[in-house]
Formats: C-alpha cells, structure tokens, sequence
C-alpha cells in the first residue's frame, strides 16, 4: 500500500460532491508529528550539572535493592563479634582507643585462610563503615558515625588489607572459571567482591568529601590517602589502573561475576579523588593559558552549562518521515538523517 493510499479514520472529510476527501500521505505523517511532539513535551528536569551529587545520595547509589538483606547480615556478624568484646556496651559508648583496638581484632582477623570466616569479618567491618545504622536514632547519627569509622579504619590500616583480599578474589582463576560456565550469575557468585567494594567506595567517598567540622588529623589523613591512590604503591601501578584492569576482565567475558556497578562507581571516585573534577580541570586550563602567556578564556563552559535548561536529544529523526512520493520526486538527492 502506498502512502497517498493510506486512510485515518479520525479525518472524515467530504468533498463538494459527498465523497470522503483522503489526505495525501504527507500531511498525515505532519499531524502524526505535530502529535507526537505535543505529547511528548515535558516541564523541566530538576536536574543539577556537577561532578556528584550530595553525599546521601552517592552513598545510596552503591547499592541494590537485592542487596537490603545483607544490612542486617552485616549487623548481626558485627555484634555476634563485638558482644564477646565489648561487654554489654554499644559500638558508640567505646572511647576511641578501645575502638581502635576492636578494629586491630578485626584486622588480624581477615588473614584468617577460612573463607567464611574472613567473609563474616568483613562483613562487620562494612557495617562499621556504614555507620552502625542500629545504634543510631536518626540519618544525622548515621552519617556522622560512618565518617568517624571510615576515618578510624583508614588509620589503622584496612583499606591496604582490604586491597590485598581484593587482589586475590581478581586473581581467583577457579571462580572466574566456575562463573564462565554458568548460564547464569546470581548475588551469591560475586559476595566476597561486593563486600569488599562496598567497604572500599565507602572509605573512598567519605575521606574524598570535606567538611567545615573536619579535625586537623581528619585533614592531614585525606591527603595522605588521596597520595596514596595516585601514587603506583600497589604492585607498581595505582589503584585505578587495578579497577580498570577488571572491567577488562569483565568486558573480555573471563570474569562475568564481576559486580560492575560497583566497579565503575569506585572508579569514578577514585579518579574524582586523585585527579579532580570540573573545577580543578577549570583551573588548569586558567593556569596554563597564562603560563603560555595567552588570552584569558572568553568564558567558563562548565557555568555556561550548568545555565543551560536540563534538555534531552532530538526526538524525531525527520529523514525517517519522507514520503515515498516525496523522494521519488528527488531521486538524486539522498535524505539525510538530523538525528
């Protein structure tokens, strides 16, 4: 069927002589545009350009909704452990030294060779990194408790544990092969690398945001940790070019049960952290044009796009809507696609 053949039973139009009037094919396809342009407008997004969102929120993207049991997983590994410890006494009643020689038990404890047992610690140390949400009345509590625990297990020395164990599960050539023969992946195949991630973006993303309350020796410890990724101190190489070298892994299809989410998210922050974002690429370009001794920038992009009117692409492709008689009508000229 042609287009000029088509008929829309919503127009019903009659000639002087009572005959049904049809319209040509292309004055339907500019109403089914002007249709479909009209339906799909919307108000504008409520939609911030930058680097991140606030800290509630990136903190929220690292997880699931599958992953809601393993909160309380968490919570009870930590406190079948630290009832033997602490004696009756809550989490945030310790004074900071016995906080800190209850994380010194946990660390010995992750060189354990017993899988499950290694798995049952760090499930409890993320739950300190969580904030000891049980312990808390409300989410000021909570945010306030996961920076103290972040910066207390950064001190003592987890994350380059935690960078070990995370080095052995990359290397784990018997799960990688067990994954690639499944036909499926489910949760439980990547459990020991989400925990360890979790730990990992959490102590990442907490020490790389500052505070107005922050203490000297919080200051002093996001400096040396923001050296410390950058700087090739793991097996020669920094901590990036580690994450990267499991997305190709993943990519390559040689580990499937890689939790990319995970991944990619801790990426971004650790190159967010060590390198900078949109203001720190903004000032180098500053610092160097003067360096070079030419003109000033005429203006800042990142500004100018934060003004812009969050908008998506085009919808329509307009080379799509041509006519069949209409490009008969130009053979020698090729529609082009807008899109």
């Amino acid at each position: 069927m042609q287009a000029e053949d088509m008929e829309v039973p919503i127009i019903n139009i009659l000639n002087d002589n009572g005959d049904r009037q049809r319209p040509k094919g292309k004055d339907v396809f500019k109403d089914l545009q002007k249709e479909s342009e009209s339906s799909m407008e919307s108000p504008n997004l409520e939609f911030e350009y930058g680097d991140t969102d606030a800290l509630t929120a990136e903190l929220s993207e690292l997880y699931s909704y599958t992953e809601e049991p393993e909160f309380a997983l968490n919570r009870d590994y930590f406190e079948e452990d630290f009832r033997s410890h602490a004696r009756g006494r809550r989490w945030i009643e310790l004074k900071v030294e016995e906080q800190k020689t209850y994380v010194m038990r946990l660390l010995d404890a992750l060189e354990v060779t017993d899988r499950d047992k290694r798995l049952k610690v760090a499930r409890a140390i993320l739950y300190l990194a969580q904030g000891v949400f049980d312990e808390c009345d409300t989410e000021v509590d909570v945010l306030h408790w996961s920076r103290h625990n972040v910066f207390l297990l950064y001190d003592m020395g987890i994350f380059t544990a935690l960078l070990e164990l995370l080095s052995m599960e990359i290397d784990n050539n018997q799960a990688c092969s067990s994954a690639v023969r499944k036909p499926a992946i489910s949760l439980a195949d990547s459990t020991e690398l989400r925990v360890l991630l979790s730990i990992m973006y959490l102590m990442v993303e907490t020490v790389r945001v500052q505070t107005e309350d922050d203490r000297p020796e919080w200051r002093a410890a996001r400096d040396a940790f923001k050296n410390e990724l950058g700087s090739p101190l793991y097996n020669g190489e920094p901590f990036a070019l580690l994450l990267f070298t499991m997305v190709t892994k993943f990519c390559s299809m040689n580990a499937p049960h890689f939790p990319m989410k995970k991944v990619l998210l801790l990426l971004w922050k650790t190159i967010l952290f060590t390198l900078g974002g949109f203001e720190e690429l903004q000032g180098m370009k500053v610092r160097g044009r003067e360096r070079l001794n030419l003109a000033p920038l005429p203006e800042d992009s990142i500004k100018v796009v934060r003004a812009m009117r969050a908008a998506s692409p085009p919808r329509l492709c307009h080379g799509a809507h041509r006519t069949t008689a209409a490009a008969e009508e130009r053979p020698s000229q090729p529609q082009e696609c807008l899109c």
